[in-house]
This record gives C-alpha cells, sequence and structure tokens, in this order.
C-alpha cells in the first residue's frame, strides 16, 4: 500500500532548500484520484516551485515513486505553511508549462464544481482546458522584429545606407507602426524588393529579433456572414433591455450577480435583447458569453454577434472545431484579445477575466448536461460562475425548464416575458389531432399518406405545398426505427445492446450491408439487424417509427406532386457545425 508521503516525495532528499526563499504550490493534478494533501478547502498534492507560481497556472509535475510525470492545475501557492507535516527536503518540483494561467474565478469555480458534482478536482481542470491547448495544436515558433529601446538615439549615431536609410524613414513614417512583424511581412508593408535594407536595420541594431509562439488556424467552416440591419426595440423589447442592464449599467453602478428569466414566445427577438445587453455590458468595461444549446446552432447564432460587433470582437469555442481553431480562439480569450464568447456549453469555461454577462439561450435545453466526469449541468455552472463574477446571467427560453420558471416566480430569479412577437405577426394556431383515428387517402394523391402523419396533417401539408409554401416536421427520434422487437406482442423481445442494455436503434444507409445496422446511441456499439426473433424465432419489426423513416414514406407519398424536395435533418446528418449551412 502506497503510502501518503510517497505521492510527494522521493526516496532520495531533494535540492528544495538551496536557498532562503523557497516556494510551494498544491497542485490539483489531472488524475481520477480524491485523495491527497489538504490545506484549506484544497485538495491536492505539495511541490516545490522555482519561484512563485499565480493560481491557476499549469504545470506537469512528477507522480509516485516512478516519477511519471503528469500535468496539473495551481490551486494553492505559498511559502512553507503549505508543507503542514511534509519533510521539506523530500519534496519534488513543479515545472511551469507556457499555457496561460485560468482566470482565479475559473480556479473558483472548479473547486465549486467539483465538490457539488462529486468529481475528481484535477478532472475538473482537465475539462476547462481544452485538449488542443495543452497539446499546442497548432503552435508555431515565429520570429518577429521590434523597436529596440534605445533606437532613436542609435539612429542620431550611425550612418545608414542609402537604402536602410529610406526603410528606417518608410518605417517611422507609418501609423500605426506595422511592427513587431516578420522580415518578409515588413519588407511587403513597406513596399520594399528585398529584404536586405531590413537585414541592414537589424545589424545596426535599430530592430530586434525576438522569438514568439503564435497559433495557426484557418477559418472556422460553417461560419455565416450576415449584414447587420440596426433595428429599433419594441416596447417589450425595450422593458426588458433596460430592466436586466441596469445591474451593470451607469458609472455609479457597482457591478452585482443577478439571474434573469426570459420568457419569450418564438419569433419575440430574444437574440435582439441578448444582442442589446452584450453592447451594455460591453460599454460597461465587461465581457460576455454566449452558450448556445448546440454546435449546429453555433453558425447562425455566430453570425448574429458578429454582425452586430465585429469578427475580431467575437470568438466561437464548441467541440466541432479543429484542434488550432480551439487553441487560437482560447488563446484570444485568454490574453484579453477577444471580449465575447459563443458556444456550446463547455464555453462556459472560457478564459475571460471581468465577465459582467452570461447568457443561456434555449436553458432548458437537454444538450447542456455533460455525459461524462464531470457530469456537470451547463446552465447551473453558468449561473454559479455568474455568482463568482457578480455577472448578470440571462437565461433565455420560448419553455423555460420547470426548475428555473418555479425559482422566477418564487422571486428567487427576475422574470421577464416577450408576450409578442417584434414582427406583430400573429401567433400560429395548435391543433391536436388524435392520432389513432383512420387515415384516409386524400383526393390529391392515389394512395394514403403515411400512417405517421395521419389525413389531418397530410392534408394540411399539401395545402401549403400547392400553394408555394414550405413545411418543417418535427419528430424527436432519429433513425428508421427506434425500437426492434418481436412482432409478437406475448414474446415481448426487444434488441437491447450488449454493451448497456439500452433499445437499439435501427439505422438505414446506402454504406452498411444490406438490412442497416443496429446503433446504440449510448456507447455507440453496433450489430446487425436481425431476421428472426431469437426467442421465438418469429418476425421482428420497428416498433417505434424515426425520421429515416419518415423520409421513406414521405418520399414515396409526395413523388406524384412535381417540383417538391425533401430534406431530412437531424444529428446523423448535421453532426458537424457546418452540415447545417450546407443543407
Amino acid at each position: 500500500m502506497t503510502s501518503e508521503h510517497s505521492l510527494f516525495a522521493d526516496d532520495q532528499p531533494s535540492s528544495v532548500f538551496s536557498g532562503e526563499k523557497t516556494h510551494f504550490v498544491i497542485v490539483a493534478i489531472e488524475r481520477g484520484m480524491d485523495a491527497g494533501w489538504s490545506a484549506g478547502d484544497a485538495t491536492g498534492l505539495t511541490y516545490a516551485s522555482h519561484g512563485s507560481l499565480a493560481v491557476g497556472s499549469a504545470v506537469q509535475v512528477p507522480l509516485g515513486r516512478g516519477n511519471k510525470p503528469v500535468r496539473g492545475m495551481v490551486i494553492e501557492s505559498g511559502g512553507p505553511e503549505l508543507l503542514g507535516e511534509l519533510k521539506p527536503a523530500r519534496v519534488k518540483f513543479a515545472e511551469l508549462l507556457p499555457t496561460p494561467p485560468l482566470p482565479a474565478s475559473l480556479v473558483d469555480l472548479g473547486r465549486w464544481l467539483s465538490q457539488y458534482y462529486v468529481a475528481p478536482l484535477g478532472m475538473v481542470f482537465a475539462t476547462m482546458v481544452p485538449a488542443a491547448v495543452k497539446r499546442g495544436t497548432g503552435q508555431r515558433a515565429l520570429s518577429l522584429l521590434h523597436f529596440a529601446q534605445d533606437a532613436q538615439e542609435k539612429r542620431d549615431t550611425l550612418r545608414l545606407s542609402p537604402t536602410a536609410e529610406q526603410a528606417w524613414s518608410l518605417l517611422q513614417a507609418r501609423s500605426p507602426t506595422p511592427v513587431p512583424c516578420t522580415r518578409e511581412a515588413l519588407r511587403d508593408t513597406l513596399g520594399l524588393t528585398s529584404i536586405a535594407p531590413i537585414n541592414r536595420l537589424v545589424h545596426a541594431g535599430l530592430l530586434i529579433e525576438q522569438q514568439h509562439t503564435v497559433v495557426r488556424a484557418g477559418e472556422a467552416a460553417g461560419l455565416a456572414r450576415e449584414q447587420r440591419v440596426e433595428v429599433t426595440p419594441t416596447d417589450e423589447q425595450r422593458k426588458v433591455i433596460e430592466g436586466i442592464a441596469a445591474a451593470f449599467s451607469g458609472e455609479e453602478a457597482a457591478p452585482r450577480f443577478s439571474t434573469h428569466v426570459l420568457f419569450g414566445v418564438t419569433g419575440s427577438g430574444k437574440t435582439e435583447v441578448y444582442i442589446q445587453l452584450v453592447r451594455r455590458a460591453l460599454a460597461a468595461g465587461r465581457n460576455a458569453i454566449v452558450l448556445v444549446p448546440e454546435i449546429a446552432l453555433t453558425p447562425q447564432a455566430t453570425a448574429r454577434y458578429t454582425a452586430a460587433l465585429g469578427e475580431q470582437a467575437v470568438a466561437v469555442l464548441h467541440s466541432g472545431l479543429t484542434g488550432a481553431q480551439r487553441h487560437s480562439a482560447w488563446q484570444r480569450l485568454a490574453a484579453g484579445e477577444v471580449r465575447v464568447v459563443v458556444g456550446a456549453r463547455s464555453a462556459v469555461f472560457a478564459p475571460l477575466a471581468d465577465v459582467g454577462l452570461i447568457i443561456v439561450d434555449e436553458e432548458h435545453d437537454g444538450s447542456y448536461k455533460q455525459d461524462q466526469v464531470p457530469r456537470y449541468h451547463g446552465r447551473d455552472v453558468a449561473i454559479k460562475r455568474g455568482q463568482l463574477e457578480s455577472a448578470v446571467v440571462v437565461l433565455g427560453s420560448a419553455t423555460p425548464s420547470l426548475e428555473s420558471y418555479d425559482n422566477a416566480r418564487s422571486g428567487r430569479f427576475a422574470l421577464w416575458k416577450l408576450r409578442r412577437r417584434a414582427t406583430g405577426a400573429q401567433l400560429p394556431t395548435v391543433q391536436v389531432v388524435d392520432m389513432r383515428l383512420p387515415t384516409e387517402r386524400t383526393a390529391q394523391q392515389a394512395q394514403s399518406p403515411p400512417a405517421m402523419i395521419g389525413s389531418t396533417l397530410a392534408s394540411k401539408l399539401l395545402h401549403t405545398l400547392e400553394d408555394g409554401g414550405q413545411a418543417i416536421l418535427l419528430l424527436n427520434r432519429r433513425g428508421f426505427g427506434r425500437r426492434i422487437g418481436c412482432i409478437d406482442t406475448a414474446c415481448g423481445w426487444v434488441q437491447a445492446c450488449d454493451h448497456c442494455d439500452a433499445n437499439l436503434v435501427w439505422h438505414r444507409s446506402n454504406n452498411l450491408k444490406p438490412g442497416g445496422t443496429m446503433r446504440c446511441h449510448h456507447c455507440l456499439a453496433e450489430q446487425r439487424v436481425l431476421t428472426r426473433c431469437p426467442a421465438c424465432a418469429g418476425r421482428i419489426r420497428a416498433l417505434q417509427p424515426g425520421t429515416q423513416r419518415l423520409e421513406q414514406d414521405l418520399s414515396q407519398w409526395l413523388g406524384l406532386v412535381p417540383g417538391i424536395s425533401l430534406v431530412r435533418l437531424d444529428a446523423d446528418v448535421s453532426s458537424l457545425a457546418g452540415a447545417l449551412e450546407d443543407e
């Protein structure tokens, strides 16, 4: 059994105390372990550091007798008081990594998340920092030219060649200055034919070359461009904007935490309210985080915010980006170059400082729930971060979750309502149809409509298409068959996953063998579709048709109507953010 001290110490004493000034840190390592040295409310392992390290710094530490290098996060920094009962001479060193440190508010958020969701602290911090950032994906070393500190004094004592003199004059005349940049970029900026004059300026000591680390990434795919059309908020919108913005507007108003539920009908202009609130937050010197439930919605949201705020003001964070793109966006946020981030639930951990506004759009959506350790709810984490940042949190939805609505009605959250559409259009009428009624053949079709939609919906659908309109059919089950089982109800056999015992979903695809494949939507395991029930040898069938079946039946039924095109859009065809734009 490993002793507690062997987690921190070598068998041989180290030279930690080579001087009087000795620094120590407590590190939460990226491992699924809860045990460790504790100091106050910090749980982690104690190491020595070469100089003082800020809380939130990423480090690499030796672990165990084998000194295996592992990543970790500094959660407390100080002097010998952090040692407790440890022997100082046996403490190992932590090496600082080049990853920018997390803001102090994110460190506090990680501690809360670890306790609230019962997750190892190191695993929480591992989730906060994208893997691409840890690996340095897209990172390149670049030599950039800078002005020497005493460049002007040196210039007065130097005699330059005519070409170097011309390059220096052009450089001094440029405003803003084009440096720091590479030699080639400076040549192109100044309109020179070669880099020889620039090399002479470097040789003369007027320009110096320094090594920089940059992240190169291409533009994210599927990001749409939208022309901003300024609109005048309606009276309802203006009331909501002024009421919520009062929490961070005005020079004398101290930042304070508050949570607001925006209950607005579809088309009431909630996004316009969000944009106006983001502008108010930026004007007050605060930054903003905007969360959307799925990456498929990110291109639309990003287009709206970039059109209103400018492309350089908005960063995008979600799992559909390449590693280099995520790393680049993360670095820009950490450096303070971007003040607004738009993304899915992981964007709640964006390394923004001084966050004044957090918006959770469609806050009721189940996509905000993380199903891997740490298992957290993005909406609730957003509220907690808002509390730590003294920020305003807005939960928007046309169908608020029961818990959010109850918190609003009980007075814990502020409740704002948008009851009318921003364009003045009337809300649609809703008709509930009894699907148990028999399906009848319509006069326009030679065959009966699919039983999945029934006669009433079929008649309305045909009427809409004949008038030149478009229609959207929503079905919350993807695949060809949601459940595959025995046709004999007395048998009751249903094909289930061998790994997690969940019901398998039948997916039909031209890329697969005839008959399709059964797929588990939980663990992604696959099985072949059986032709006979293994329990009674009877026939099997799809018990709950999905979107693929609806697409097939509608294509056959609408095949006689000329000029009608049908597109299926679900997670099987739009798993990446750009797929929605392609459709």
